[in-house]
């Protein structure tokens, strides 16, 4: 089934009219409808966007075309809700291409832990590197470290404060399930033993956010399995306390964790680590921070 984005049901529209279909693949046609209504450059945009299908029906598709449409009242409508839904997309700002990004707790490694990206802390030193590798810049206790964690903790803001599409606590078990863009909800702990199949439905644009009240817990051998179109870059896990991740775990997504983060020996992430008040500590792992997308 498909499910809509909470950022653009403000409007009051009619179901039909706004089918989920990525918050950021509207933004970018938005953008460019609003770049052609200033300039009159035109540049083109989804024809698939059905919520501006819906609003802007008359609005000119060629080069050739003109409208007024700064001066409709419907177009600062759609600005309006353009600014509204990118309010409600996590953005990890610079600490995108940091691997692990920590407090005053720091971080330590054992064996051999590959981080592809840069590593950021506000202490002043870390443990395990090497043998442990960072294929990036180590920022420990400086200036772009310190903007990285500030950003990290925002972002751990923005996804704690997202309205949800599902309230998962009762189904906080995500073992064999199929999941489809959206913000999810539990107000315990989210636990993993198994697959989780993450199903973009052929939009890579697609967005998932899960926010647990309390831990995040990644068991043996369990994966996050990414699937039409889906994009590590564009999943987030937000936990209340820690999260772990277990032996050999294949994880998907981002970890914005109020607490620490253990990721136990041999376990594989792609995204990135954050703990706002503890430490982060890992053991021979694979870690790569996902560029924007």
């Amino acid at each position: 089934m498909q499910r809509k984005s909470n950022a653009l049901l403000s409007l009051g529209l009619p179901d039909s009219a706004v089918p989920y279909e990525g918050q950021r693949r509207v933004l970018s046609d938005i953008r460019r409808w609003e770049k052609f209504s200033t300039t009159g450059a035109y540049t083109s945009c989804t024809e698939s966007s059905s919520l501006l299908n819906y609003l802007l029906p008359e609005v000119p598709r060629t080069s050739h075309q003109t409208a007024n449409m700064r001066s409709s009242s419907i177009w600062t409508a759609v600005l309006a809700l353009a600014n509204l839904a990118e309010a409600n997309i996590v953005d990890l700002n610079t600490a995108q291409s940091y691997g692990t990004v920590s407090g005053n707790a720091g971080l330590t490694s054992e064996g051999s832990t590959v981080i592809t990206g840069d590593l950021g802390t506000t202490a002043l030193s870390v443990s395990g590197f090497g043998p442990g590798i960072v294929t990036g810049v180590q920022h420990l206790g400086d200036t772009a470290g310190n903007i990285a964690f500030t950003d990290a903790s925002n972002a751990y803001s923005q996804a704690k404060g997202l309205t949800p599409t599902a309230d998962w606590t009762v189904l906080n078990d995500l073992t064999d399930k199929t999941v489809y863009p959206g913000t999810y909800y539990a107000a315990r702990t989210y636990t993993l033993t198994g697959a989780l199949y993450l199903d973009a439905q052929g939009n890579e644009s697609a967005t998932f956010v899960f926010q647990a009240g309390s831990a995040i817990l990644i068991n043996v051998g369990s994966q996050v399995v990414l699937t039409n179109g889906a994009q590590a870059c564009n999943v987030f896990w937000q936990a209340g306390s820690a999260a772990t991740i277990a032996v050999g775990a294949a994880f998907q997504g981002s970890i914005l964790a109020y607490a620490g983060i253990a990721v136990k020996t041999g376990a594989s992430v792609n995204g990135s680590l954050i703990a706002l008040t503890e430490s982060i500590t890992l053991q021979g792992n694979a870690i790569e921070a996902q560029a924007a997308c």
